[in-house]
């Protein structure tokens, strides 16, 4: 016979234990609800972990003349500071602080409920703070790519470095490895209004085809490929004859 999990209950359970998540536990314990917040990744989540902390700390230091090295020992520094800042905050006596991967489930009386290993929680309300993760190009050699996570953990700084996206996070990275010494290239869609007043880095406007699964008209179809071990090609494979490749 199947033992039943344990059940916990509280006012409030919450999923994700970044800003939005943290902040209602600390605002919902200040009005005197009990909560218990569930986190599979360390406290703070994206922003102080892999995202807005981490980036600040390499724009702030980028230009100091500093090896990358070390100016990513200084940015963990600052992720560790401010993460005590948090973990000092769920010492209140309201809030519960579980690590592990939440699921949810429908359990016998019909209620939704929050499964962590064999305990189950329940409450009157159920926030999910989640945030979310970085898409992968669905495209040929996409597996040669990183991610803004795996960029925040380079010590060295790469010689070339192509980044796909004009957005916030691409124009961030594209500054902060331009002041290091990278030769950057951007590639933007082309209605994003970017125009850098700083920077010695290029911007290519390209147009993608939907999904990356065809070409059509005058969009273009990106594809990635690698000559050794070492380089990789950027290839915008345009409907048109030609073609722009670049080495990063």
């Amino acid at each position: 016979m199947a033992v039943k999990p344990e059940i916990m209950n509280y006012r409030i359970v919450i999923i994700g234990a970044g800003p939005g998540g943290y902040e209602t536990a600390v605002a919902a314990a200040k009005k005197g609800m009990e909560v218990v917040l569930v986190s599979e990744g360390p406290l703070g989540g994206t922003c102080l972990n892999e995202g807005c902390i981490p980036t600040k700390t390499l724009v702030r230091w980028a230009s100091s003349g500093l090896a990358l090295a070390d100016i990513q020992v200084r940015k963990q520094e600052v992720v560790n500071q401010l993460r005590s800042g948090i973990e000092f905050l769920m010492k209140n006596p309201l809030i519960s602080l579980v690590e592990g991967r939440a699921r949810l489930v429908r359990g016998e009386d019909g209620k939704v409920k929050v499964l962590v290993g064999d305990v189950l929680y329940e409450g009157n309300r159920i926030i999910i703070a989640t945030g979310s993760t970085s898409a992968s190009l669905p495209v040929p050699g996409a597996e040669r790519c990183i991610t803004s996570k795996e960029m925040l953990e380079l010590d060295e700084v790469p010689e070339r470095l192509c980044i796909i996206g004009g957005g916030v996070i691409g124009l961030e990275f594209a500054s902060i490895f331009n002041q290091l010494g990278s030769k950057v290239t951007v590639l933007v869609f082309p209605l994003v209004p970017v125009r850098p007043t700083t920077g010695n880095f290029r911007l290519e406007r390209c147009s993608i085809a939907r999904y990356f699964s065809d070409v059509k008209g005058s969009e273009t179809l990106i594809s990635l490929s690698s000559s050794d071990k070492t380089a990789s090609s950027l290839t915008t494979a345009h409907a048109a004859p030609s073609s722009s490749a670049f080495r990063a």
